[in-house]
């Protein structure tokens, strides 16, 4: 679905990775977790870890392919990157955290939503090493 939704707006240089990506340097390169699906076929984004969760499909589910991120980033030879767009619910530190410095060095720009415990800890590493931070806070738009 990704490349599907992708494919009229890419770039020349785009890659598009059918997995997901690992932060922990300790992990290899090879592993999966499983992706349970909803009862309700018209919520895609309604996935879960956890077959027992209401609403899922303990039977349906899709397997997904885990890759090291630094690991993905030396096979691919990438040297540099124009922009990471990330909103990992909560993960966004220890995946931007997890990349080596050189890589975070080489971004052009980082773009994405914050919910962690540990934003501003990854604001001002992201400082220290020159980004310009600006953020927005929408107060009146809580659910």
């Amino acid at each position: 679905m990704l490349l599907k939704n992708t494919t009229r707006q890419l770039i020349t240089n785009d890659v598009i990775l059918n997995f997901s990506i690992n932060s922990d340097s300790k992990c290899s390169n090879n592993g999966s977790f499983k992706v349970y699906l909803r009862d309700d076929s018209e919520n895609f984004g309604g996935v879960s870890f956890y077959p027992d969760s209401i609403g899922n499909k303990s039977d349906s589910y899709i397997s997904c392919k885990v890759s090291n991120i630094n690991e993905v980033i030396e096979e691919l030879n990438i040297e540099s990157i124009d922009l990471i767009k990330i909103d990992t619910e909560s993960a966004e530190h220890d995946i931007l955290m997890a990349l080596q410095e050189k890589i975070i060095r080489n971004t052009s720009w980082i773009t994405g939503e914050l919910h962690g415990n540990k934003d501003f800890e990854l604001l001002n590493y992201l400082n220290n090493l020159g980004f310009l931070i600006s953020m927005k806070k929408n107060i009146d738009k809580i659910l």
